[in-house]
């Protein structure tokens, strides 16, 4: 099956699913939440994180965050969002200020694996 019909079929079961939802739960399952809610479930697949993350940020500021291509740069985002208590607006003008880029953070990330590794032993 060629992609193009397949993003096609995709597209159409998401709007379906969007329907079904939207007439069980009521409103909030847009198709364009939908999709967003699936690129959230491919990039937080741990429930323990999903827990911890809904309970910190909201859903706008996650939206923002699961756009990121970076891994690191979705983390350093979540946590500083989380620890400094940003708005979504704040956030907004974080990434498009290029914070993460602008650190030492982004410029030396196998150090920084290596210290979380060496937090999470001990």
């Amino acid at each position: 099956m060629p992609a193009e019909s397949r993003a096609g079929y995709g597209a159409k079961v998401v709007e379906l699913v969007s329907k079904r939802l939207t007439v069980e739960y009521g409103k909030g399952f847009r198709r364009s939440n939908v999709f967003h809610m699936i690129r959230f479930a491919e990039f937080f697949p741990d429930a323990k994180i999903v827990l911890t993350l809904s309970g910190l940020l909201s859903w706008s500021h996650l939206i923002e965050i699961i756009y990121l291509k970076d891994p690191l740069q979705r983390q350093f985002y979540a946590e500083m969002a989380r620890v400094e208590r940003w708005s979504v607006r704040t956030l907004r003008k974080k990434i498009q200020g290029m914070l993460y880029e602008r650190t030492a953070i982004s410029r030396r990330p196998e150090e920084l694996a290596r210290q979380e590794a060496a937090c999470e032993t001990a």
